[in-house]
């Protein structure tokens, strides 16, 4: 007998934009040299955060290039409340690290480290790597992650606080940012404050992203690397500059696996600031343009695939980050007569819907509907896509019903 599928297979409907409740974003110079305006480099309107809010969360993802300094950075940036209101359901759409190998390069690096403060340090999985003899304090202004953390790793000290201005700070030998001074409104005003509330011997170690490995590491993907939540887009010579004129020096830098770049830096013993060098500035230029064109083209690979996809039909979309709103707002997938299912590991988003389409756990999916053959599956992820195919063979699913942005 043929399989009924009871599943609310639904079109694609993009609800009409509406004011939101508070202001979402407003105007911001650039973060290194204050400059106002720059060159666009990607500008996507209306972009859509996650779940349906009856079409108020919508926002402005807009990149530019600074002429004066080099910087690359994002304009119009969210307001505090506007970036609360908007990522409260990220959830697991961001977010993994490997706390036993950053300890490991800590204790080989920095080995005279005993007390260890980590800012914006989530549930704490980096610092309940040390050993109990360590003094551990992190600082974590989402508190459902410090109050996990608190129950996960009872020797760590975790503070919940604003970390755009986290106050007073505990005295540490290492302060340690990974993947956080490029979310920051003002990083560089965040770098001098550090250095007045920390010790002279104190080091900084520091992980960002770098536009320098963002063809290696992101040329294939649509969403790229110029990321949403992301203030700044650094290279290896603007993270140098802010540093420099912040006050601080570098010590060692190393390239990370994925596009980690990780800096351990202490106070600069000499005062001056840094210089901007027109050669620089123009190389920076060229390094931005050239990412945006190869994304450019990585959009068009991807459309390729969509096209060859029929105009009817079901698919369902195993995806429900940013990653689905950039197929929306940079190829065709959704248009026509498609009908859509969202699937997604991520608790906060179940029950939800995108565009009008219901996001389910892949649990609600049972073994009939998933060997049915009645339905496509397009994985909507690069970093993920290889672990989730992964899955659906472990489904039993045959390989010709999966679709992958990235073959």
């Amino acid at each position: 007998m043929p399989v009924t599928l009871a599943l609310d297979w639904s079109l694609f409907k993009r609800l009409a934009h509406k004011t939101p409740p508070l202001i979402l974003q407003n105007s911001a110079p650039c973060p290194f040299c204050k400059t106002s305006g720059g060159s666009e480099l990607i500008c996507l309107e209306d972009f859509q955060c996650f779940e349906d809010r009856d079409g108020q969360n919508r926002f402005t993802h807009r990149i530019v290039f600074c002429e004066v300094c080099g910087m690359v950075s994002t304009d119009p940036w969210f307001t505090p409340d506007g970036a609360r209101w908007l990522m409260e359901r990220a959830g697991a759409s961001y977010g993994h690290c490997h706390p036993e190998e950053r300890v490991e390069w800590v204790q080989q690096h920095f080995p005279e480290a005993r007390l260890v403060l980590d800012l914006g340090c989530g549930d704490g999985s980096f610092l309940g790597a040390f050993p109990e003899s360590y003094t551990l304090v992190g600082i974590e202004a989402d508190s459902h992650l410090v109050q996990s953390g608190r129950k996960k790793f009872p020797h760590v000290r975790l503070i919940q606080n604003d970390l755009e201005s986290p106050g007073s700070l505990p005295q540490a030998d290492l302060v340690t940012l990974f993947h956080l001074l490029e979310h920051l409104s003002d990083p560089l005003e965040f770098l001098r404050t550090l250095k007045q509330r920390t010790g002279a011997t104190t080091r900084l170690l520091i992980e960002v992203p770098i536009l320098d490995r963002a063809i290696e590491t992101h040329g294939p993907d649509i969403c790229g690397f110029f990321s949403i939540p992301h203030r700044s887009h650094f290279s290896r010579q603007t993270l140098n500059r802010m540093l420099v004129e912040a006050g601080w020096q570098v010590e060692h830098a190393s390239d990370l696996e994925g596009n980690g770049f990780r800096v351990l830096v202490s106070q600069k013993i000499s005062e001056g600031s840094s210089e901007i060098d027109s050669v620089e500035v123009v190389a920076e230029k060229q390094l931005a343009l050239t990412y945006v064109q190869c994304r450019q083209s990585s959009i068009g690979n991807v459309q390729k695939i969509i096209d060859a996809l029929p105009c009817e039909g079901k698919f369902l979309i195993w995806g429900a980050g940013h990653h689905t709103e950039f197929l929306v707002q940079q190829t065709s997938l959704f248009l026509g007569n498609r009908q859509f299912l969202i699937v997604d590991n991520d608790p906060l988003k179940f029950g939800l819907r995108l565009h009008g389409i219901p996001i389910l756990e892949p649990a609600m999916i049972n073994s009939e509907h998933w060997h049915s053959g009645e339905f496509t599956v397009v994985i909507s992820s690069y970093c993920w896509q290889e672990a989730i195919a992964q899955d659906l063979d472990r489904l039993g699913i045959d390989p010709s019903q999966v679709i992958k942005c990235y073959p």
